[in-house]
């Protein structure tokens, strides 16, 4: 579980000091609670299914490297686990058959990876204003995630002719996990 130094930090270093400086903070540091209680076991999940995913992946690299080839089931899970970190799932023409399924392991495995709790927590909390947000509270996005594609959410901005509009999810563990694929695969958030 978070430590309560970030719970104190945070909410002393958003606070101003006045004579209801102690009630505000004790009334954060309340909300703060129930929102890390409630959100920290969802971002736990999807972790645990990232962390899945990549013994997925070491597993089938190895037996590649070991075996020299890889069954059918293999190119199976790996092909979905390519589709949902959006990894090209065709291969480049060049080298050997090994050679082009060990380039697209290696590059899918660097794109599958844990996202530090601290920070999921941090972004949600900033984002979301501890899960009190319209958008946190109406479509479980805690993180302001926007698509061009209009599928009935409310228009966040446009830009010129483009519209971005609200991503919106049936629960808190589907935003966490949409959260956690777009930092794996993000332009913006390349190594």
């Amino acid at each position: 579980m978070i430590k309560n130094w970030f719970l104190v930090f945070f909410t002393f270093s958003t606070l101003q000091f006045s004579p209801t400086a102690e009630v505000n903070a004790a009334r954060l540091t309340k909300t703060g609670d129930a929102f890390i209680r409630e959100f920290l076991p969802e971002v736990r999940k999807v972790n645990y299914e990232i962390r899945k995913e990549r013994q997925t992946i070491r597993y089938w690299r190895a037996h590649l490297a070991i075996k020299g080839w890889l069954p059918i089931q293999a190119y199976q899970q790996l092909l979905r686990i390519a589709e949902k970190y959006d990894e090209p799932t065709d291969t480049p023409q060049t080298g050997s058959l090994k050679a082009q399924v060990w380039w697209r392991i290696q590059s899918l495995a660097h794109k599958v990876d844990e996202i530090p709790e601290e920070i999921v927590l941090a972004q949600a909390i900033l984002e979301s204003g501890w899960g009190k947000s319209k958008a946190a509270r109406n479509t479980f996005n805690f993180f302001g995630l926007t698509s061009r594609s209009q599928t009935g959410n409310p228009l966040v901005t446009s830009s010129g002719s483009t519209f971005y509009y609200l991503k919106s999810y049936k629960n808190m563990h589907e935003g966490i996990k949409d959260y956690a694929i777009t930092i794996n695969t993000h332009w913006a958030y390349k190594d």
